[in-house]
């Protein structure tokens, strides 16, 4: 009999290619997927995500890197990817507002337990079933914040662009904001700004807000210094990405209060240390990891309970206050 149940567990072993052994117990290999912008223009955001996880992942787990590239199409599939033929049960991502709504309802069909590291729209828990949890706060709540913080302006410039990050912010903002606001809406990453920004000062704002990281890309700054028209800039936390410093002097934005260091990374890696601790305490049951997040205290609605505050770009510098 001894050697019947050794050679069945002898195959079991051979035919499992994501299996550990245990003492005497042959355990199924937990893994974790994660949807993340490693190529296209966010792809140092993305390379920070990734340090992130990576650093946050002490218990071992097998995590699979997969590339959404901030795009909705590339995430879907790298989506079924994971689930249908890696199997996971757990996802960290994705990073980028349009890649986040498009995969909700199927993490809501599949109930795959996600955490999103940074901001997204606060109707991601609803259509995802409540799956989808998110460790930064809402991009509703972070627009609020901003209108509220620029209700000192008479009139402002509400630049945004044609996808669902940018689209909430500038919803949002519009409902708080009291003043007039002169819209600048803008199709694609690339288009140039000389226009706008030529718009912008015939309008006479006394100051902007850039619902996107694209139009600090695209050099707006560069395009407003060149017209003379030094007003104040607000935009939100991905600013202060390394990659963008130079991009974002003087630049007022929203930061998850009391973080010391840069959030393109701090958030990932938060993120990871809150799922990979309950994958492992839980033993790797999707069930159980949910109902501790519920259980926990830490979130409201799915969104991780966490402060607002307003910085500013000096000299290159993450980390000085207003």
């Amino acid at each position: 009999m001894k050697k019947i149940i050794m050679a069945i567990t002898i195959v079991a072993i051979l035919l499992c290619t994501s299996c550990t052994i245990t003492g005497n117990v042959v355990e199924e290999e937990i893994k974790v997927g994660f949807l993340g912008p490693l190529s296209g223009p966010f792809a140092d955001f993305g390379e920070r995500f990734k340090q992130g996880i990576e650093e946050a992942n002490t218990y071992g787990f097998n995590i699979i890197f997969e590339d959404s590239a901030c795009d909705p199409a590339k995430t879907i599939a790298a989506y079924h990817k994971l689930v249908e033929i890696d199997k996971v049960d757990f996802i960290i991502g994705p990073a980028c507002g349009s890649p986040q709504e498009a995969i909700a309802p199927l993490v809501k069909k599949d109930k795959v337990v996600t955490v999103i590291p940074y901001a997204a729209t606060n109707k991601l828990y609803e259509i995802s079933g409540e799956h989808m949890f998110q460790i930064q706060y809402s991009l509703e709540d972070e627009a609020m914040f901003i209108a509220n913080a620029m209700q000192k302006y008479d009139k402002i410039a509400l630049v945004h662009y044609q996808n669902a990050f940018s689209q909430t912010l500038a919803k949002s903002f519009r409902k708080t904001y009291d003043g007039e606001i002169i819209e600048i809406p803008m199709q694609e990453i690339g288009d140039s700004l000389y226009t706008p920004v030529l718009k912008i000062k015939e309008s006479g704002v006394d100051a902007i807000f850039a619902a996107d990281l694209s139009f600090f890309m695209g050099n707006g700054l560069a395009r407003l210094e060149e017209i003379n028209y030094p007003v104040p800039v607000y935009g939100q936390y991905a600013v202060q990405m390394p990659v963008m410093r130079e991009l974002v002097e003087g630049v007022y934005y929203s930061f998850p209060e009391g973080m010391e260091h840069a959030a393109s990374h701090q958030l990932p890696y938060e993120a990871g240390k809150i799922i990979f601790e309950a994958i492992s305490e839980c033993s790797g049951n999707k069930a159980c990891v949910k109902a501790s997040f519920l259980n926990s205290g830490d979130f409201d609605e799915g969104i991780f309970k966490r402060g607002i505050e307003l910085r500013r770009i000096v000299n290159g510098q993450i980390d000085s206050l207003t």
